[in-house]
């Protein structure tokens, strides 16, 4: 599995756990790098490589990366 992502879409949530009725605790932009920590199917728990943030996101909103690909 990829540690790291990229994200895909303009503006992503990041949720304090993963389900769109929690809290947002901060949000990714377009072309920001995340390192991700878990997978649960539809959500990605995510450390934002800006600020540090912690979170939960979609699946969908992260693009996988291979370690070359930001080296």
């Amino acid at each position: 599995m990829s540690k790291f992502g990229i994200c895909n879409l303009s503006v992503v949530p990041i949720r304090a756990d993963f389900s769109h009725k929690t809290e947002q605790v901060s949000q990714l932009l377009y072309g920001e790098i995340v390192e991700i920590m878990v997978v649960k199917k539809e959500w990605t728990m995510v450390r934002n490589e800006f600020d540090s943030y912690e979170g939960w996101v979609s699946t969908s909103h992260i693009t996988k990366l291979s370690i070359k690909t930001i080296n």
